[in-house]
This record gives C-alpha cells, structure tokens and sequence, in this order.
C-alpha cells in the first residue's frame, strides 16, 4: 500500500480544537497563522485507510484533523516511567498503516493487525502495539483505534472519530441518535467497507464527492473548493492559499457555509474559536457552533427550546472571525 506524508498537521490542530477556550489573537500589524484549511479527517496515510483530516479533505486536499482538533498521528506515547531518559518519539500515522493483508475485520497497527472487537490499535513505546480492549494500558493511551473502517464494527455501526474526548479515539459508534458522539466516518480503500449515501473515501474519510463552499452567495469550484474571509472580502481560494500567512488576524476559511455544502446527512460545523468550518457527521454542543441557512438545519437538544437559525451578531465578530452573513445555530 502506498503512503503518503501526512496532510495534517493540524486540524486537528488549529482547526477544530475541543478546548472550549479563545485563541490569542496576533497583535495588530502582526502576520498571524491562518485558520487551518483542513477539515477534520482520519488519518495521514494513504489510503482512506491511510489518512485524514486537516486539509480536512482529501477533499479539498488541504490539511486533515481530527475531530478534536488534534492533527493526526502526533500524540504522546505512553511514559516508560519515571526515569530521566525522555520518551521515545511517537510512531506516526503512516507507520500504522504499514501492516499488510486484508483491512476486514481487523485494524491496522504497524507490522501487524489487531483483532476487530477484540484488540485495539495503540502507540506504546515508540511504537504502534495491539492492546487488548480490556486492557487498563488503554486508559493511557492518547491515539486509539478500535476499527479503521465500519467492516471492523457491528451491523448497524461505522467507524467514528470520537469528538467525546480530547484524546484521538476511532470507535465503533451508531452514526447519529442518542449517545453518538460520531464526527466523522472513518474508511480504508481496497476491500474496506464502502461509504455510504453517495460518499467517496477520500484522505481515509469519507466525504462529499464534489466539495465546495457557498461564499456570500458564489458556489466554489472543485478547484478553489474553500471560502476565505480576510480583510472584508470573501472569496474562493485552493487549500494553497486558505494556509497561506496573512496580516488580518480576523481571517477564517470555510469549507461549508451550510448543510448544502456537505454530504448527504452531514452538518456544517464551526470550529471553538470560530475562524473555521467543516463538513460532520455531528456538531459538539458543547465547544462548536453548528452552522445554518434555515432554522431545519439545527439539531435539537435536550431540555432546550427550539433553534434558531440567526446571523453572527456584531459583538461576536469584534472577538471572533466569522463573516457577518454567516448564520449560527442558537438554543435558548
């Protein structure tokens, strides 16, 4: 199988951090670092079953992330104890990939495969070990993966990256409903299970087949797929250019301004620090806007009234980088 360098390093990172908490912004005059032109994604390999998220699209092919906003395949290792020799370097997420023979029912993990539902795939002392999923070492782990495609999981189930923890966990989950904390599905190309309502495995995610953002009302084309706000003007941009230095520290990128931007049964969610949008299964209620054109596009939750679907108020854009035509999700 052939890899390729990993595409995220960050969108994990500054894209879809779950920390609930603003960025520093860069101090006027200054270049700040732009949103990451990644939307989430699985992994940086190669195949969907190799890769990821920040360029959060294979489909876009900017850099992938992961759902929580922590690039791919760079995490802690487990600490070989309390000496004063450091911990050795994390294996990455191309390493992992390695592992030959059939991705059915089994998860890649470096010179070997685990056993699906029985073992889980983790990084331990430099390098990628399969765990038991009874194993207590699985609590110490940083990156898990209990599948690398929905051929690993039950009937009924895919394989999620987890937005339930700021730890990098792919799980076996229901797509949607209660108790699902899926943000996006995770594939493999080859005789990995195929993604469906009309999805393509792209950057080991599965997405859209034609991705492109609504940018203050022009559609973007598959080859300037992403919307920059920057400096007042919204306009489409290649993943080159969305990751471009800027001097407007109140710049964002968006892969989506809408539902409609994204695949079937998918939403359009923001990032913590409101500078970045991405295509998901499922927005995190509790650190990320959910982002809308009608008051239909919102999810309900528990115990609240229903949403409405408003514009980013004037306050919100002295702090934060969202255009001012963009609509949000509100629940009172």
């Amino acid at each position: 199988m052939k890899t390729r360098q990993p595409i995220h390093l960050i969108l994990l990172a500054g894209l879809l951090s779950l920390s609930g908490c603003q960025a520093a912004r860069a101090p006027s005059g200054s270049t700040s670092n732009p949103p990451s032109a990644s939307p989430p994604s699985a992994g940086a390999g190669t195949s969907a079953h190799g890769s990821t998220a920040s360029a959060a699209p294979g489909e876009a092919d900017a850099t992938p992330l992961t759902g929580s906003g922590k690039p791919r395949g760079k995490f802690r290792t487990f600490a070989p104890g309390a000496g004063a020799n450091p911990a050795p370097e994390p294996p990455s997420e191309a390493e992992r990939l390695r592992a030959p023979g059939s991705t059915r029912g089994s998860i890649a993990c470096g010179s070997t495969r685990c056993e699906a539902e029985r073992q889980a795939c983790v990084p331990k002392s430099g390098e990628w070990q399969c765990v038991s999923v009874d194993s207590e070492e699985l609590a110490g782990a940083d990156a898990r993966h209990d599948c690398d495609d929905a051929s690993d999981c039950r009937q009924g189930q895919i394989c999620c990256l987890s937005f339930g923890t700021s730890l990098e966990q792919y799980l076996c989950s229901a797509r949607s409903g209660k108790g699902s904390t899926c943000s996006l599905e995770v594939c493999s190309v080859g005789d990995g299970a195929a993604c469906g309502n009309g999805q393509v495995c792209r950057d080991g995610v599965c997405r859209a087949p034609n991705p492109g953002a609504l940018c203050a009302g022009v559609k973007c084309p598959p080859q300037e797929p992403l919307c920059l706000w920057s400096d007042g003007v919204a306009r489409c941009v290649p993943p080159s250019e969305a990751t471009a230095p800027r001097t407007d520290e109140f710049s964002s990128v968006l892969h989506c301004s809408g539902p409609r931007d994204c695949g079937k049964g998918e939403r359009c969610c923001g990032n913590a620090i409101w500078n970045a949008s991405y295509c998901q299964l499922q927005c995190d209620p509790a650190n990320t806007p959910q982002i809308c054109t009608k008051a239909a596009d919102c999810a309900a939750l528990p115990d609240r009234e229903k949403p409405r679907c408003e514009p980013v108020r004037p306050e919100e854009r002295g702090e934060r980088a969202f255009p001012p035509w963009l609509k949000v999700c509100r629940h009172q």
